[in-house]
């Protein structure tokens, strides 16, 4: 009754026919017209709100480098659940300054260093023959790595790359774990056909100033804690600025770091300035991640035995792929029937160097 009542109000508000269809057709525009607005919305929704997102207020800042933290986990507590004491960071045993980018790596007075501290010591006989191992492309920390890390043999070597969001619990849980670890350099490459590979922000780049150079470098050794050198992986890239090259390399040894080439075919002059300044060093025989080793694991890993056995050492450089690390596990208990020894990378860099010359250039 009430709505009848409010159509006859508006009849009689309308007047005469013309005028009802008058007010008819523009309550059809209106809807129309609102139509066409919410259609023109609906259409232009992304646009609009990326425009919107344009001009509000906003600044971006990238974050380059974090100090090195210490991780509290369930292990880190006692009985009566109190935080027990944490391994000691390098820039608080005194070998290691803090800087804008982070703490970077130095020689104390006394000699101390990254590699004199964070190297796992493992005497070796004159005429042993050795096997090292390291991994690279370690990731994350789930449950599956925990357990590989605990069942490879412990003197098995890891090099953790600097672009991981969090490489400090990486360095953390690996230095608690008592395994050597090596932070991954990264450095241009130069394909056989010329073709040069970037491999990420703050890499070691040819075209570069030495001072742009070593500011890279300086980030990438902020990166991470308890390493003892840094991996690698060398080639013609840097063939015609090796002046560059060179004084790069001697600023990795004047901080007090060891070098590993993980390149079986690197330069030799990474040798050369490793030798010139006294410096640990160590290059790969058997990289498992280079083409000619991709379907044959097995192959490589028995290449690497054979010249541990012809040349005295071998070290094998292992990306951390499931096919490959239980090919791994499959192999590593032969050696122990045979007189090959697993030992730490720098272990092995470090031979023939006496302490009192260590990282002492002749200059």
């Amino acid at each position: 009754m009430a709505l009848a009542a409010h159509i006859d109000s508006l009849k009689s508000l309308c007047g005469n026919g013309e005028v009802r269809a008058a007010f008819i057709r523009g309550v059809i525009v209106t809807l129309i017209i609102y139509a066409l607005i919410f259609a023109v919305l609906f259409l232009r929704s992304d646009s609009i709100l990326k425009n919107t997102q344009d001009k509000l207020a906003t600044k971006t800042v990238l974050i380059e480098s974090a100090a090195p933290i210490k991780v509290v986990n369930e292990e880190s507590f006692s009985d009566e659940g109190e935080p027990q004491a944490q391994a000691l960071l390098p820039v608080e045993l005194g070998f290691g300054e803090k800087t804008a980018l982070g703490v970077l790596p130095i020689i104390t007075p006394e000699g101390k260093s990254y590699f004199s501290e964070f190297k796992k010591d493992t005497l070796i006989a004159e005429d042993a023959k050795t096997v090292s191992v390291i991994i690279t492309n370690l990731a994350s920390l789930g449950d599956k790595e925990k357990r590989d890390i605990a069942e490879l043999n412990e003197n098995i070597a890891y090099s953790i790359s600097p672009y991981l969001k969090d490489s400090a619990s990486l360095h953390s849980y690996l230095s608690a774990e008592d395994r050597e670890l090596w932070l991954s350099l990264p450095i241009e490459r130069a394909s056989d056909g010329g073709t040069i590979t970037d491999p990420g922000p703050k890499a070691l780049l040819s075209r570069l100033s030495y001072a742009n150079n070593k500011d890279n470098l300086n980030w990438i050794m902020a990166q991470g804690h308890s390493y003892t050198g840094l991996a690698a992986f060398s080639n013609s890239a840097f063939t015609k600025n090796q002046p560059v090259m060179r004084l790069i390399l001697k600023d990795v040894f004047a901080r007090g770091l060891g070098l590993v080439d993980l390149n079986p075919d690197g330069l030799d002059y990474f040798e050369q300035n490793a030798a010139f300044n006294n410096a640990p060093y160590l290059r790969g025989s058997v990289n498992l991640s280079k083409p000619e080793w991709r379907d044959n694991i097995k192959g490589g890993l028995e290449r690497a035995e054979k010249l541990a056995l012809m040349q005295g050492k071998a070290l094998i450089v292992v990306p951390y792929y499931p096919n490959v690390i239980k090919e791994l596990k499959q192999w590593l208990p032969r050696l122990s029937n045979s007189d090959i020894r697993v030992v730490p990378p720098s272990s092995v860099a470090a031979m023939g160097i006496s302490s009192d010359i260590l990282f002492k250039s002749p200059e």
